[in-house]
């Protein structure tokens, strides 16, 4: 083999290593039904120039990106609260809203008419804060004193119901979608005057604008797939 060809592969193999080195780190954080292997592997396929890292549990995100935080992120509103130095460059929209609301959900006759009366009662959450956080947020959020019960995907929520694990769930707009969509029953629902983006795609403030090009991007394929309503429970992506 001649000394060109071979200075030519080392170049090749020396730019293909330097732009994996170089990729922008991209945390993908919805609780879930699907795998978040089968989530990854679609993601990097549509946006072969991200590193993308996709997590089942809050545990594990929240430990990644107090380890090293990413370039960038796609997560819910909520868990968007809790991210320090990060600026939106894009927010997802259902039925043209990128606001949703919470609502407590049962399958009762009855429903609270205000949430004071959630006092000691059992409410059923999808975990994305951890315990510590998610405290911070209720007690922000003027929500009282109540027993959690947390769960790792949307298809727990409801058999928390069904076996009268707990009294109520709290849940977003997104997770009442889909609660919807998948129960048989008719559930009462009371919005509770509490809102948060849905979903959100943010970038680090240091990073440089290729990021924020590259996030957007990839959102703009993520518009062409089915993964919009299958894993965010959204229609599209709204860039700001």
């Amino acid at each position: 083999m001649s000394k060109k060809i071979l200075s030519v592969m080392l170049l090749v193999n020396l730019t293909s290593y330097g732009a994996l080195a170089n990729a922008v780190d991209l945390f993908l954080f919805f609780p879930s039904d699907i795998q978040n292997s089968a989530v990854q592997q679609a993601v990097m396929k549509l946006c072969p120039t991200l590193s993308v890292s996709v997590f089942e549990r809050a545990g594990a995100f929240w430990r990644a990106y107090r380890q090293k935080p990413p370039s960038a992120v796609v997560t819910t509103g909520l868990v968007y609260k809790y991210l320090h130095d990060y600026e939106p460059v894009a927010l997802g929209k259902l039925f043209d809203k990128t606001q949703g609301s919470y609502y407590l959900v049962s399958i009762t006759q009855r429903s609270p008419s205000d949430i004071a009366e959630l006092v000691n009662m059992r409410v059923g959450v999808l975990n994305e804060l951890g315990r510590q956080q998610m405290n911070t947020f209720l007690n922000a959020s003027e929500i009282p004193s109540v027993k959690l019960k947390k769960v790792t995907k949307p298809r727990d929520l409801l058999p928390l119901l069904n076996f009268n694990s707990v009294d109520f769930l709290l849940v977003d707009e997104r997770t009442l979608r889909y609660l919807k969509h998948v129960s048989k029953q008719k559930l009462q629902t009371l919005n509770i005057g509490l809102e948060a983006p849905l979903a959100i795609g943010a970038v680090r403030k240091t990073a440089p604008p290729t990021v924020q090009i590259a996030v957007q991007s990839c959102l703009d394929e993520l518009d062409t797939s089915t993964y919009n309503q299958q894993y965010f429970f959204i229609d599209a992506w709204q860039k700001l």
